[in-house]
């Protein structure tokens, strides 16, 4: 365990001769924090915008008074240690230019070395952070995370509950200490800030390699790994995640563009509506989860049915934008409501003896039926055998029975879909309890969907297309 502490955190040195367990606590005080400070999520009320930008912050007030209190208690100081905590003072009294001057001096290259390094350099890797320094923050993180050297002791003496927050959503933040979890996440994100996404992920790798399975490292290497376009490692990490916290509910977005990423926007779909059944969901991750389900809807040509699920959100919140907009992964405009798609569907499953004609869709993608005005709707067989007229009302289609009887198809059910058509034109499909399902455009339907034309339809090794 020594040799993997080498070169990674400064603890070796401090912890050579002690026992096994000795070593595990040492490492262990930093994830739990001191006075109530611990690396996590936590909640805040209000509304405020939506990023997910660092920002300074307390969990207590940090008055004047109270700082002496806790300064008259360590009188005897270095002269680097008296320029850290003159620049802590700078913090309290919000005097940002003034901090980072005597932090200069605390971590300068003539430092007192019974100076923490952990507690000044994650000081002022936190003011370069917040004042948008990205690539300068990263780089006084970094001796922090290789010399970590006081666990936070220094600094949660002055200021105990002195922190990153960087915000899930405008009321859930992670709250990141300098603590072993809090300077990898913090160094992970400087670097992500700075576009440096391969470093980011490395740096969590790193850290993932001593402290394995620890949720809030987890989800931002998953993050900027989904930034990097790594999608099959962001499945094999999160696949088996249960959507049992907010934290988790964040990995589960991940994990679904993932599966839409790789070609199966159905997986996507139901892992997002699973997680939408959960209750005490924060409202702003519920949003998300929404966005994320009208992509995928939007994917397979079901516009009407993004385009409700966005209504939603608007109407919740008129300013929303969606988790990787507000980590800066992508792009402004995600939330805005996606035109009708013109992909090419996906080809429907037939049987390989069948003539290749009828493995071959046409090149014109799904349609809103309102936008399309050419004429009466019909079903139409892929071999061209089948060609139903559609009224309003609703027919039925089987092996034995039904309006459409399928016949020598002992793939379909004796009974097995219906499809309607109501008064506003629009058509609907649903599986009567099949025993191989309903496919819409090669993705079982479990639930009654819409269909558009340029829909496939298969029921047994029979496939229809929507005219």
């Amino acid at each position: 365990m020594l040799n993997n502490l080498k070169g990674g955190l400064g603890l070796a040195s401090r912890l050579v001769g002690r026992s096994f367990q000795d070593v595990t606590k040492a490492i262990g005080k930093g994830e739990e924090g001191a006075d109530g400070g611990e690396t996590g999520l936590y909640f805040v009320s209000g509304h405020p915008v939506m990023s997910a930008k660092p920002r300074l912050g307390f969990l207590e007030p940090q008055l004047a008074q109270r700082f002496n209190i806790n300064f008259l208690k360590n009188l005897t100081m270095s002269g680097g240690e008296r320029a850290f905590v003159d620049s802590l003072r700078a913090v309290v009294s919000h005097q940002q230019d003034l901090a980072m001057e005597k932090l200069k001096q605390a971590t300068g290259s003539n430092r007192d070395p019974k100076l923490g390094l952990t507690d000044a350099f994650f000081t002022l890797g936190a003011l370069r952070l917040s004042r948008g320094e990205f690539k300068e923050a990263a780089s006084v993180l970094r001796p922090a995370r290789l010399a970590q050297q006081g666990l936070g002791k220094t600094l949660f003496r002055y200021l105990p509950s002195f922190h990153v927050a960087i915000p899930l959503t405008p009321t859930s933040h992670f709250c990141v200490f300098p603590d072993t979890v809090g300077l990898n996440i913090l160094l992970a994100v400087a670097q992500a800030l700075d576009s440096d996404y391969e470093a980011a992920v490395e740096t969590l790798e790193e850290f993932l390699a001593l402290m394995p399975g620890e949720p809030h490292a987890v989800f931002f290497a998953n993050l900027y790994r989904s930034a990097l376009g790594r999608h099959r490692d962001v499945f094999s990490s999160l696949q088996r995640i249960l959507p049992d916290s907010n934290l988790q509910i964040a990995s589960v977005l991940l994990l679904g563009r993932a599966c839409s990423e790789l070609d199966d926007p159905m997986t996507a779909r139901e892992l997002f509506r699973k997680a939408l059944e959960k209750e005490g969901i924060d409202p702003v991750l519920r949003c998300d989860l929404r966005h994320a389900l009208a992509e995928a809807l939007e994917v397979e040509g079901w516009t009407e049915e993004a385009r409700n699920e966005l209504s939603t959100i608007h109407q919740s919140y008129p300013d929303f934008q969606p988790l990787l907009t507000r980590f800066s992964i992508t792009g402004p405009g995600e939330a805005r409501t996606p035109p009708p798609r013109a992909a090419e569907p996906a080809t429907p499953k037939v049987d390989k003896n069948e003539p290749e004609t009828q493995s071959k869709a046409p090149d014109s993608g799904p349609k809103s039926i309102q936008a399309e005005n050419s004429g009466p709707l019909r079903l139409v067989s892929s071999d061209g055998k089948k060609d139903i007229l559609l009224e309003v009302g609703a027919i039925t289609i089987g092996r034995e029975e039904g309006d459409i009887v399928l016949g020598s198809d002992t793939a379909a059910s004796r009974l097995h879909a219906q499809v309607s058509l109501d008064d506003d034109g629009k058509v609907f499909v649903e599986d009567l309890g099949s025993t191989n399902g309903t496919w819409v455009n090669q993705h079982r339907v479990g639930r009654k969907v819409e269909l558009h034309r340029g829909d496939w339809l298969q029921v047994g090794e029979t496939t229809f297309q929507l005219r």
